[in-house]
């Protein structure tokens, strides 16, 4: 378990008086925690960009096959979001797209199959439960501020977007769900009641059945 070492030192006039070391374990460090992770208009700003440069409690660089921070432990595995590992796997789906020119393939032959499609709307899955724990000043912008990754979403699936679920997979999509059953929506209409972004609360995603 790596550890800080924090030393105090006394000194009295010219000569050392008394010195101490203490040790103790790092505190976890989770992205999720950072300021900027809690506003729902930068998780697309975060996903979409090849490479980013994060200043918070660390100074933290991601690209497409690498983090790194600029001290303590290198290990996203615990963070609640797990957005570094998603935001790596999207960067790297739409890497394959750009590079081998799928997306005019795909549109000559309609949408893709389940089994090419199923990891990437897994992936947005994933997004939508990271996304429905961040702060929106606006309550209508909760389709806008996530449409720029529904996008390239699109592009990678060739499917048909139906406010923030997806018609070729709309039987798992219908299954999220919240931690509580009381629920609370917006003043206003914002979406059909049948869509997660209908209502204010942290979303989660359950297993379809066998």
């Amino acid at each position: 378990m790596p550890l800080d070492v924090i030393v105090h030192h006394q000194e009295l006039g010219h000569l050392s008086k008394a010195a101490k070391v203490y040790v103790r374990e790092e505190n976890p460090y989770q992205l999720h925690e950072e300021a900027i992770n809690k506003r729902a208009w930068t998780l697309q700003e975060c996903i979409l960009a090849p490479r980013l440069l994060l200043f918070g409690g660390h100074i933290m660089w991601f690209c497409q096959h690498k983090t790194h921070s600029d001290g303590g432990v290198e290990d996203w595995t615990f963070d609640v979001d797990d957005l570094e590992r998603t935001r790596r796997e999207l960067q790297i789906e739409l890497s394959k797209l750009d590079h081998t020119g799928f997306e005019a393939e795909s549109k000559s032959k309609g949408p893709v199959n389940d089994n090419e499609s199923q990891g990437i709307y897994d992936l947005w899955h994933r997004l939508v439960g990271a996304y429905s724990r961040r702060a929106l000043t606006w309550p209508s912008d909760k389709l806008p501020a996530i449409s720029a990754v529904a996008m390239e979403l699109s592009r990678l699936t060739n499917g048909d977007y139906l406010a923030g679920l997806w018609r070729a997979n709309l039987p798992r999509d219908l299954l999220w769900t919240t931690h509580d059953s009381d629920t609370t929506r917006p003043k206003t209409w914002r979406a059909p009641t049948w869509s997660w972004a209908s209502i204010n609360d942290h979303i989660l995603y359950k297993n379809p059945p066998p």
